[in-house]
């Protein structure tokens, strides 16, 4: 990725389609391989960040009533994350799609579920930041998003972001 894409990621605002969401205590994330990647690295930044992930199909056993369900896929066509979302729904449990289109958003939209529509990448894990972002509003975590605003970039042999503070 190239200095101008993770500058626009850093600076892109994302906003969530559909009713404001109450505090959100916990996230379980549906979602695999790059899509993902957002949840792994927010743990990464913070151990004792709430959240944690599902990369397989229908919810897991341990499935809370409380938590926050954000159903991720890139690509939108991801049959285990689309298994997940329908299984939260089905439930009855919050759940927010992030998508960049395909059948999670047209389910999203279908069902009116909340949703936040991410640019198009070619690659999910070239969309970590997008992805993080959007899975920062969902969780209605503006402290993050402002410390990720705040990211410094540097150009030279390679592309250099000064330490965050979560």
């Amino acid at each position: 990725m190239n200095p101008k894409d993770i500058f626009e990621q850093l600076t892109w605002n994302p906003s969530m389609e559909g009713t404001s969401l109450t505090s959100v205590r916990s996230i379980i994330v549906g979602g695999m391989g790059g899509s993902a990647l957002p949840a792994y690295a927010l743990r990464f930044l913070d151990a004792a960040y709430p959240i944690s992930v599902h990369g397989d199909y229908d919810l897991p056993e341990s499935a809370s009533e409380d938590a926050l369900y954000v159903a991720i896929s890139a690509s939108g066509n991801t049959e285990e994350t689309l298994s997940f979302a329908r299984a939260a729904r089905g439930k009855g449990v919050p759940l927010v799609c992030i998508s960049t289109g395909g059948e999670l958003l047209a389910y999203a939209k279908e069902e009116g579920v909340r949703y936040v529509t991410v640019p198009p990448i070619s690659v999910p894990r070239n969309a970590l930041i997008y992805l993080m972002r959007a899975l920062l509003v969902c969780a209605g975590d503006t402290a993050r998003l402002a410390a990720l605003e705040k990211a410094v970039l540097t150009e030279g042999r390679a592309v250099e972001v000064k330490r965050l503070h979560f």
